[in-house]
């Protein structure tokens, strides 16, 4: 692992991320792989037994498909698990012929060992015990298997039983959702090994995988997804295995674009067309664990019954930052269900912190959190300046830090924010009501603080009122 903290130009990268695995002159097995934050993450991920599929969703030269050759090799050596069948799967055989079986073969100790490139043979490797082209079977010393397949080619894994999974830019499968439930069948080859299926991949727009990751739901009818999910992102600009040259190369190349998300940052999304644009999740999402919190609450509400009512609980953080800390997000509820009332002793609001609520206009809903005892008023529902304010919160100041984070419990909001577009702006049928109820209390607070700063006859021009001036 890179240490924390440590700067690769400080030590001998080229070392660490091509030595790889050794065999040493007793016939021990070495592995001295260096990996990155968001690399390791992942690798734990896959190991811990938590999980059944995690994601490793990243910009391009992030180090996705080595993460994945790396770690199912891994596994694969790992005594606990062995021997064990492991599967490799690609976009299409052609495309895998070119990018993921060549990392795979790549990561083996050896030389002259990719069968698909020139006159390779795997059995160069001292770990490799066979290799059949035709069936694309890589057998190790260990009796661990490694099947090499492709999405578009299921012949080519039907009826296996695996101990681990590596899907290759699963985004771009046609069909992710069918590949990661026939491989999720299979995870039960014996002994045991991890039985996580791993995805490394760049983001491509709202599919399944957007669906699988973020929505947490089966794309194939929207009901909840059953299994145990992990993502990981990680953008390209903060790859510390890039040289500088490289990683502004890649930013000159995709920053700005459409498909800046998806290209440099862990995104699924593409920036055309969305109206919080400048929200990421690897710089907005954070978890609240490593995040300090003030007693300061606010919170913003938005009715509803067939659609879901929400109410966001909104904090702010030492340094300054608004936070969405928590929400509550569902439909056919009452608002007694969110603040409480007569014969209402379980609800939402219960033991959190006083706040103000900023209520879309409901006189009855409003008159019943004050009745429980909350401090409730009327929301400025302005929809333009609203939306204004919401994308300035979420600038960044001098230090690189924005004015507004989410936790990354609050899935509704993350999704909300990833999927909301110009062409949802007023429609009745938009997927919105956390970010209508964000936007009532982000606005209505910003009216409020600025009544008081021209009251006390300040003179300074708006900026974000309680953290440092934003970089312009």
């Amino acid at each position: 692992m890179l240490p924390d903290g440590v700067d690769p130009a400080d030590v001998d990268v080229d070392r660490l991320t091509q030595s790889g695995v050794t065999v040493s002159e007793d016939g021990s097995i070495d592995i001295d792989w260096a990996f990155w934050r968001p690399q390791r993450e992942a690798r734990v991920a896959f190991f811990s037994g938590d999980y059944d599929m995690v994601g490793f969703v990243a910009g391009y030269r992030s180090g996705k498909s080595v993460t994945g050759a790396r770690t199912i090799i891994e596994a694969g050596l790992t005594p606990a698990f062995s021997p064990g069948r492991y599967l490799a799967m690609g976009k299409t055989y052609a495309e895998a012929k070119k990018t993921t079986y060549p990392v795979l073969f790549e990561e083996l100790p050896g030389d002259n060992l990719d069968p698909f490139l020139g006159d390779g043979d795997p059995e160069n490797s001292p770990i490799v015990r066979s290799w059949t082209k035709q069936d694309g079977i890589l057998t190790l010393v260990n009796g661990t298997v490694f099947v090499l397949a492709s999405a578009d080619k299921p012949n080519r894994y039907d009826g296996g039983k695996f101990s681990g999974a590596w899907l290759d830019e699963g985004a771009y499968y046609s069909e992710l959702n069918a590949v990661r439930k026939t491989v999720g069948e299979r995870l039960d080859y014996e002994p045991a090994g991890p039985r996580t299926i791993l995805i490394t991949t760049t983001g491509n727009g709202f599919n399944d995988a957007y669906d699988l990751f973020e929505r947490k739901v089966d794309p194939a009818d929207d009901s909840p997804l059953g299994i145990r999910t992990k993502l990981v992102t990680a953008s390209t600009s903060n790859n510390p295995f890039l040289t500088d040259d490289d990683r502004a190369r890649i930013e000159r190349v995709h920053g700005g674009s459409g498909r800046e998300g998806q290209a440099l940052h862990g995104s699924f999304e593409a920036d055309e067309g969305r109206v919080y644009s400048n929200f990421r999740r690897h710089s907005h999402v954070v978890d609240l664990a490593d995040v300090e919190l003030t007693d300061w609450r606010m919170y913003g509400y938005d009715a509803g019954w067939e659609h879901e009512r929400v109410c966001l609980a909104i904090a702010k953080t030492a340094y300054g930052q608004y936070i969405v800390v928590d929400e509550f997000y569902e439909s056919e509820t009452h608002v007694e269900d969110v603040c409480g009332g007569p014969n209402h002793d379980d609800y939402w609001l219960k033991g959190k912190p006083k706040g103000r609520i900023h209520a879309e206009h409901e006189p009855g809903d409003i008159q019943k959190m004050r009745r429980a005892g909350w401090k409730a008023g009327k929301a400025d529902k302005s929809v333009d300046a609203g939306i204004n304010e919401v994308r300035y919160r979420l600038r960044e100041d001098h230090e690189g830090e924005p004015g507004l984070l989410v936790a990354e419990r609050c899935e509704n909001t993350i999704m909300e924010f990833l999927g909301y577009t110009e062409d949802d702006v007023g429609s009745g049928d938009a997927e919105d009501h956390a970010l209508d109820s964000l936007r009532y209390a982000l606005f209505t607070e910003s009216r409020r603080s600025s009544v008081r700063r021209h009251s006390s006859a300040a003179i300074r021009p708006y900026r974000f009122s309680d953290m440092r001036p934003v970089s312009t």
